[in-house]
């Protein structure tokens, strides 16, 4: 499947996509469907959304206000969403943007494989993540239809199992959601599938993994 974002122009919103999003959405923002390069990730993590009013996320004047702030950080949104060659392909994690909601949520999210500077430039490069639904908003509502977007996103997680890579489920939706029961059955067997045991406080730490998922875990991102 042919990536979609590569066609976007006057608006952050795909075409067939909008007839079916409502209000609640943020057009202004560009859309955040994966971080990372989805391609040589060695763990991939799956995410909800990117909400407007928290991290990865962040609320309409907070997010013009880290474009002023931060000149180079909508422009690596987009070269992400083209996956372009990057320094620091999981963008969220280049220093440069520290002060950014979204530098703060991820470093505490990976906090156990922090240990110095370079460890963010390492796990930029290690990681990916893919969200759910790909426009910000304050609250994710379930869809009876599959975007086209979706149907992209899907595409990609299909080609991280092909890779046998491990994958968590940082969101509970990606095994509940009807829309991946139909559309990727290969999930739900998937051996290499890992569940966090608090999907409201996702850290990926040795307290929310099993002992033998964290070890893998901290092998691959060390």
């Amino acid at each position: 499947m042919n990536n979609p974002w590569l066609n976007l122009k006057d608006s952050y919103v795909l075409k067939n996509d909008l007839a079916y999003l409502g209000s609640e959405i943020e057009k202004d923002i560009p859309p955040q469907p994966y971080c990372g390069n989805i391609n040589k990730s060695k763990i991939l993590l799956l995410q909800l959304n990117p909400g407007l009013d928290v991290s990865p996320g962040f609320s309409v004047s907070n997010a013009k206000f880290s474009f002023k702030v931060f000149p180079n950080l909508k422009k690596d949104i987009i070269k992400n969403l083209k996956q372009e060659k990057m320094h620091f392909p999981f963008y969220h994690l280049n220093p440069e943007y520290r002060l950014d909601g979204g530098f703060r949520y991820w470093s505490r999210i990976l906090k156990d494989y922090i240990n110095n500077k370079e460890s963010y430039r390492k796990l930029s490069n290690r990681i990916a993540c893919l969200e759910y639904f790909p426009y910000h908003s304050k609250n994710y509502k379930r869809s009876d239809k599959l975007l086209e977007s979706q149907k992209y996103t899907f595409s990609l997680l299909k080609k991280s199992i092909k890779k046998n890579i491990p994958i968590i489920v940082m969101r509970k939706i990606w095994i509940t959601s009807r829309h991946v029961k139909k559309e990727m059955p290969e999930l739900m067997g998937y051996k290499n599938l890992i569940t966090l045991k608090n999907t409201m406080n996702p850290v990926i730490t040795e307290k929310n993994l099993s002992k033998n998922n964290y070890s893998i875990i901290k092998e691959i991102l060390s």
